[in-house]
């Protein structure tokens, strides 16, 4: 009799390393989660591909001439020419905004390219707005996956829309504001 319920003690040793197992695992796997998202602060960017493209404009951008972008460290917006010697312009401060799935659809027409499936995957959405007589504004949104997009538009009442939406790659750049606090 002894021996029988000696023998079902090791099943319990069994949940005790599963358990510890488990949450390991977890924390691994939260933490490669928190990895994948990058900080959008303090970097440069570079356009490495063009989502969308307002067809109604005759002017036409390529990975080459569109512009680059740096996020400061208190969340300021930088736009930079794809000209190497060109100097980085202040665009506005970047604050956080809660735009249903219908309100960013509406600045697109036609919405083309696939760019819906990056729309679809938001995560977080940054706005900034120049102030400018346009009405310009930035959308930088962030995806589930870590992946960065910024949306260039206009504003005014009556003609809402967004003219250019890229999907961002990290650059390096000798010259960043990113430091610029």
């Amino acid at each position: 009799m002894k021996n029988i319920i000696a023998y079902k003690k090791p099943a319990f040793w069994v949940l005790v390393a599963a358990v510890v197992c488990l949450i390991g695992l977890t924390i691994v796997l939260v933490q490669n989660l928190q990895h994948n998202k990058r900080n959008l602060s303090d970097a440069n960017y570079q356009v490495a591909e063009i989502l969308y493209d307002a067809p109604y404009y005759s002017f036409v951008q390529t990975k080459e001439t569109a512009p680059l972008y740096s996020i400061s460290i208190d969340y300021s917006l930088y736009e930079r020419e794809a000209v190497r010697d060109s100097a980085w312009s202040r665009k506005g401060d970047l604050y956080a905004v809660d735009y249903s799935r219908e309100k960013i659809y509406s600045f697109f027409d036609p919405l083309y390219n696939e760019a819906d499936k990056w729309l679809n995957s938001i995560n977080t959405i940054y706005r900034a707005d120049t102030g400018d007589d346009s009405h310009s504004f930035y959308l930088v949104m962030q995806t589930r996956s870590g992946e960065v997009l910024i949306a260039v538009g206009y504003d005014m009442a009556g003609n809402r829309h967004i003219r250019w939406l890229y999907r961002m790659a990290p650059q390096s750049d000798s010259q960043e504001p990113s430091k610029m606090s």
